[in-house]
């Protein structure tokens, strides 16, 4: 065999509609000797030969479902799964090539009878080898006029079989491995000896067959434990103690099912069900789910929100503003009532704390009368703020007729503590009798052997056994799931097309965004959803209105989607964000993340940046810092596909954001810090104006403040003060200032730094600017007083800080923002323990503390530890206030801070000299001094020397 297979390619090729991307087993026959065999034999002697083999092959081919692609000489090209999926095509093609190798002696039969006209075929024994593998691939009509290709197979499963059929034996069949993975139970085979050609896949030889089927949605089966479970717990929820059931499993192991079964079973009525759903587009918008069930529910039956929120007993003020706020993003439309104004002074935590009550007390009120089931489905696609909430409820249900039941993959991790009320359920796969019960009434008509196929391939996994069996109507088996989904995909004809386009849209959809992303008339959408609702591809969504479908299930949409051409998917994807943003402008600001997922697909980075900026921006405004930080990620990748100056200006906002993020869960010199500031100072650099250098430098100050050398922050500090006079506002200002001062007061310059500081607190403290919104943690007024109550405690006592450190704290919560009250409680609880005020002290550590750990903010953790401990030792507690500095000092320096280290190794040698460690403590000493003198913090090298020479002198000269 001479010409060459087609080769594989990264990128398909532009089609014409006709060609998709899907799972294919190919087949390559080739003749032995063939040829030595054409020397020896007269042209029209082969010629009749290589009909007759051609002929006998191409009816085999066609009896076994399969298609031939091409003639390449003498070899032939065979496909099975295109241009049809059948469902079992990998099995198929094994048992095509092995009744072809055992047709063989009966075409040369037949051949050495028929040869009186040509002689030299007498005695003929033309013998194959045939090589078989299965693979992802595009197949169809490609390409335009003279270029087009009919049955087109770009992809290395043509080539692998190729290659393979070379190792096969004269009529032998040889597999690769991913079609052994597949046929490995219906056939026995051998696998080849070891080669070394780097080209050669590995395979297996076929020698003999053995064997192996499906159905349709049934009764429960095999599910009695779990229901029974189920019910013990509804009972104990009905008698006022509230339970929580957690549902753990494989996707498609009957979760989902298995709640329905138990509602179905217990007459659980539809107003005792609220049911949450949540999927990964909403994983950016805080409670989604929950929201979108509300607004359903008020949506239904016409109830204002301010109506709702009086029902529930709350006061309209602030309650009805924040909870209409939020309905505002759950949905394409808000409530049809005009939206009652918020209050805009609330901080963010108190919206936090006025949503998650009113969303609790909705939840209760359906407790009233009844007991409840809070049905949450699939939360390994929940957002933190829904975990952190559905926690809360949980906590909450105690006393409450409640049960909460949530299901979600066995590969995700929910770490919430087990109580007496909790329940934890894994599913685990069917017994075989199970199955076999569950298959029996789905197909009753279905013969004994195709059964026995079907347990045997499915595993137990009940979703496998109805897809297995629904499949059957197509009317073969697929021999893995995914091949049986591209048999159902392909059983819709052209509606195939709209399965597609849909699945560009997500899992959920509705009419009308599907009618805009299809060129049909509406006659044609409907006839086209009905044959998708018939055959079950698609489900009416009974929680929504009657527009609203979705996939019968996630790995269908999947399936849908992964059949689409590479090169065809960027198009929709920039269709499906018109659609979005035409039907629900307020998409672009409610679920940006959702918008600019279409984006990124479709290639447009320059559209999708923004979106992701500010999906992370709604994310930092909710304490929702790992979000935003997996946001800001995806916007780095992108800016790589921009250039010239609106990639620079891209990536210095996108780095910009990250490295503020992750100072405020890292800390300002983790390695990550530096890395985000390093390439958002490349891209200032290429940019033209110069003064986006003005939200770039103060990212810079900050990490070589707390990193050192501080006369490298303090040059930059003087360049940020002349900017933020031509460019900056006053809030600009107040920061340069701010910064200005902390940086002298460190280098024990206090005079210039109280000028400095006081500045700040000035410009930052005007009404107006008070007023504004801050997304990150960069008040100068918050910590402008606390860094002058530092100073003010230093120069002249606590008398004179402990009223500024009281107005840094105030400002602070009144912000709540969770960093700045980090910072202004630390240093305010340094203050009142000088001002022997320990008690308050402790509970602002305390405070500082739960705060940090709670939102895993490592850097203010590590402060709050060193303080604790410090307060331990004050108690008498040694060796616990010193293994907390300990810890405290360790976690500060693997974020590789260093400008307070010397202050931290201070705290820990004084508790060393409560334990009488003076050795240890002089070394930490000097160890706390050489850190001062490398960053420069000469302030806290010269307590550190004094402290050190107090203890040098307490211990008496030897004799």
């Amino acid at each position: 065999m001479r010409s060459a297979i087609s080769s594989s390619v990264v990128t398909p090729p532009a089609s014409n509609g006709e060609a998709d991307r899907r799972i294919v087993t190919v087949m390559f026959i080739d003749i032995v000797g063939s040829s030595a065999l054409t020397a020896s034999m007269d042209p029209e002697a082969f010629a009749t030969l290589l009909l007759a083999y051609r002929e006998t092959c191409a009816a085999i081919i066609s009896r076994h479902n399969g298609h031939v692609a091409r003639y390449v000489g003498d070899g032939i090209l065979a496909c099975f799964g295109y241009p049809r999926a059948r469902g079992r095509d990998a099995q198929s093609a094994v048992a095509c090539g092995l009744a072809i190798a055992a047709e063989m002696p009966n075409l040369n039969k037949r051949l050495n009878a028929s040869s009186s006209d040509h002689p030299r075929v007498a005695d003929l024994q033309l013998r194959v080898r045939i090589g078989i593998e299965t693979g992802m691939v595009v197949a169809g009509r490609l390409g335009p006029g003279a270029a087009t290709e009919i049955d087109a197979l770009i992809g290395t499963a043509p080539n692998d079989a190729a290659h393979l059929q070379h190792r096969a034996p004269p009529n032998g069949v040889v597999i690769g491995t991913a079609t052994h993975a597949v046929v490995a139970a219906e056939f026995t085979c051998a696998p080849l000896p070891a080669t070394n050609a780097a080209d050669m896949p590995h395979g297996f030889v076929v020698t003999a067959a053995l064997n192996r089927a499906r159905g349709r949605t049934a009764p429960m089966a095999g599910r009695d434990v779990e229901l029974s479970l189920l019910r013990e717990r509804w009972a104990l929820a009905g008698g006022k103690n509230g339970q929580i059931v957690l549902i753990g499993g494989e996707p498609g192991i009957g979760k989902t099912r298995l709640v329905d079964e138990f509602i179905l079973r217990n007459g659980v009525e539809p107003g005792q069900v609220l049911t949450m759903s949540c999927a990964p587009q909403t994983t950016a918008t805080p409670l989604l789910p929950v929201l979108a069930t509300l607004r359903e529910e008020l949506d239904a039956s016409g109830t204002p929100v301010e109506a709702c929120v009086v029902a529930l007993g709350l006061a309209p003020d602030p309650y009805a503003g924040v909870l209409q706020r939020a309905l505002s993003g759950a949905g394409p439309s808000g409530p049809s009532e005009a939206s009652p104004p918020m209050r805009e002074d609330l901080t963010p935590f108190e919206r936090r704390r006025a949503l998650r009550e009113t969303l609790l007390a909705w939840i209760v009120s359906h407790a009233r009368e009844q007991p409840v089931l809070v049905r949450v489905e699939d939360i390994q696609w929940a957002d933190a703020s829904l975990l952190d909430f559905l926690q809360f409820v949980a906590n909450a249900v105690g006393s409450l007729p409640i049960l909460l039941v949530a299901t979600y993959r066995s590969d995700f991790v929910l770490s919430w503590p087990d109580r007496a009320n909790t329940l934890r359920l894994t599913l685990s796969r069917l017994k075989m009798e199970e199955a076999a019960a569950l298959l029996g009434d789905l197909a009753p008509q279905m013969s004994p052997l195709m059964q026995d196929i079907i347990l045997l391939r499915s595993e137990g996994v009940p979703f496998f056994v109805e897809e297995f069996a629904l499949a059957a109507e197509v009317p073969t088996l697929p021999h893995t799931l995914q091949q049986l989904f591209v048999a159902r995909l392909d059983a819709l004809g052209e509606v195939k097309d709209l399965a597609q386009r849909a699945a560009v849209l997500g899992r959920e959809f509705d009419r009308d965004s599907l009618a805009a992303m299809t060129d049909l008339d509406p006659e044609a959408l409907d006839r086209g959803i009905r044959r998708l609702l018939d055959a079950d591809i698609v489900v009416m969504d009974s929680g929504r209105d009657a527009r609203g479908l979705s996939f019968r299930h996630m790995l269908l949409q999947e399936a849908a989607y992964e059949s689409l051409l590479l090169a065809q998917r960027p198009a929709l994807h920039r269709r499906a964000a018109e659609v979005r943003l035409r039907l629900s402008p307020e998409i672009r600001e409610q679920q940006p993340e959702v918008l600019a997922r279409h984006y990124e697909l479709g290639r447009r980075p320059a559209d999708a940046l923004p979106l992701l900026d500010r999906a992370a921006e709604i994310a930092l405004s909710n304490n929702a810092h790992r979000d935003a930080e997996n946001l800001l990620a995806r916007a780095a990748a992108l800016t790589k596909d921009l250039a010239g100056q609106a990639r620079c200006a891209a990536e210095l906002r996108v780095w910009l954001l990250r490295g503020y993020v992750l100072v405020e869960t890292e800390g300002y010199a983790s390695a990550a810090v530096q890395e985000a500031f390093d390439r958002a100072h490349e891209a200032a650099e290429g940019l033209e104006d110069q003064a986006g250098l003005l939200s770039l430098l103060p990212g810079i100050i900050g990490f070589y403040q707390v990193r050192g050398p501080l006369s490298v922050a303090q040059r930059l500090t003087g360049r940020l003060l002349t900017l933020t006079r031509e460019y900056g506002d006053a809030m600009a200002r107040a920061d340069a200032h701010r910064r200005a001062g902390w940086c002298l007061f460190c280098m024990g310059q206090t005079a210039k730094a109280r000028r400095h500081l006081t500045a700040a607190i000035r410009l930052a403290g005007q009404p107006a600017e008070r007023s504004r919104t801050l997304v990150l943690s960069q008040d100068p007024f918050v910590t402008g007083l606390s860094n002058l109550a530092w100073l003010a405690l230093d120069t002249e006592g606590p008398a004179a800080a402990t009223p500024i450190a009281r107005a840094a704290e105030e400002a602070a919560r009144s912000s709540g923002n969770a960093i700045l009250q980090c910072y202004a409680f630390q240093l305010a609880a340094r203050v009142h323990a000088a001002a022997d005020d320990h008690a308050k002290a402790s509970a602002l550590t305390d405070e500082v503390h739960d705060i940090a750990t709670s939102r895993g903010i490592t850097y203010w953790t590590a402060m709050s530890n060193v303080a604790r401990g410090e307060e331990k030792v004050r108690l008498g507690e040694h060796a616990e206030g010193v293994a907390l500095i300990e810890e405290g000092l360790a976690a500060y320096r693997r974020a590789q801070g260093e400008l307070l280290r010397p202050l931290l190794l201070l705290g820990l040698a004084r508790a060393r000299l409560a334990l009488g460690e003076r050795e240890q403590a002089i070394a930490e000493l000097h160890e706390g001094i050489a850190v001062a003198k490398r960053v420069e913090a000469w302030l806290f090298a010269s307590q550190l020397q004094r402290f050190l020479e107090e203890v040098q002198e307490a211990i008496p000269c030897p004799a």
